[in-house]
């Protein structure tokens, strides 16, 4: 059952992290991504560290989760 307008139970958490977890998956792809183009030639430390792309999505996935959430917040009947 969803939750009334402005409030958050447990069937709207565990629908919010399924939504998340799936949603996890392509900004783990880049990042693996960018880490193999970084090791191609050699490992250090310093080939973790994300570049601007993978920085932005990574911020783009955190804005849309917390657009999801006041989403399920605000949608509640």
């Amino acid at each position: 059952m969803q939750s009334k307008r402005w409030t958050w139970n447990s069937v709207d958490t565990k629908a919010f992290l399924n939504k998340a977890l799936v949603q996890t998956a392509p900004v783990l792809l880049i990042y693996v991504g960018f880490v193999i183009e970084q090791i191609a030639d050699g490992f250090q430390w310093s080939d973790f560290i994300p570049n601007m792309v993978v920085q932005g999505t990574i911020v783009l996935y955190i804005l849309n989760r917390a657009y999801d959430a006041l989403q399920r917040l605000y949608k509640g009947k």
